[in-house]
């Protein structure tokens, strides 16, 4: 009788083994995007909108860093973007930079809380995105 209790404990435990590796394999890094629609200058700053091109929403950050200039990076308070495509909608956001525009190139970035990766894309990147 303790043959059969052994043989049983020794399939499960070689079952367990393979199910383990199997399930990694499948787990992986969710992937967000975010794209910068429009940069308007104005009188009174700059407007850049930006639009989660996820279903995930969250609290979000904009940076912009200067490239070849004495000027500091930009960062923005948190703002809400909400799902692409989610009954919450919202999925876009007006970013207001008050200031004049320099003709400085910025190369931006938005991170958002939504536990994915976020990778921001603008028209013509890598060239940096110029006010």
């Amino acid at each position: 009788m303790r043959k059969p209790i052994t043989t049983a404990f020794v399939a499960s435990a070689a079952a367990l083994a393979m199910a383990v590796p199997v399930t990694l394999l499948g787990a992986g890094t969710a992937h967000a995007d975010t794209r910068i629609k429009d940069v308007a200058k104005g009188p009174a700053g700059v407007i850049v909108t930006i639009q989660n091109l996820s279903k995930e929403p969250g609290w979000c950050t904009y940076s912009a860093t200067p490239v070849d200039s004495l000027l500091l990076p930009y960062h923005s308070l948190p703002f809400h973007l909400g799902g692409l495509g989610t009954p919450e909608g919202h999925s876009a956001f007006n970013l207001v930079i008050p200031g004049l525009a320099t003709g400085t190139g910025w190369i931006p970035a938005v991170a958002c809380d939504n536990g994915v990766s976020q990778e921001t894309h603008w028209e013509g990147e890598p060239a940096p995105i110029v006010y």
